[in-house]
């Protein structure tokens, strides 16, 4: 999902120099990719119990990718402490 997050910015960069995409399109990518990096991190931990990995799975089951559009829901995801 990472990588095509970024070709979709890739492509959405060069089409901003043709038209004006919203702001709320530029948003919605980069939290995408926090969320993407941020799973990352924590899939790099050296220890990782079932609860974090659930929590990671539920997080990047919440992006959707699609073409050139991103789906991604917004309710926050409270990462597991323990």
């Amino acid at each position: 999902k990472r990588k095509e997050l970024k070709e979709m910015l890739r492509r959405r960069r060069y089409f901003t120099r043709r038209l004006k995409l919203k702001s709320a399109d530029q948003f919605e990518v980069l939290l995408a990719l926090i969320d993407v990096k941020v799973v990352l991190r924590v899939l790099k931990t050296a220890r990782l119990n079932e609860e974090q990995l659930h929590w990671c799975e539920q997080k990047i089951n919440k992006l959707r990718v699609d073409k050139d559009k991103i789906q991604r829901d917004s309710c926050p995801l409270f990462y597991p402490c323990r």
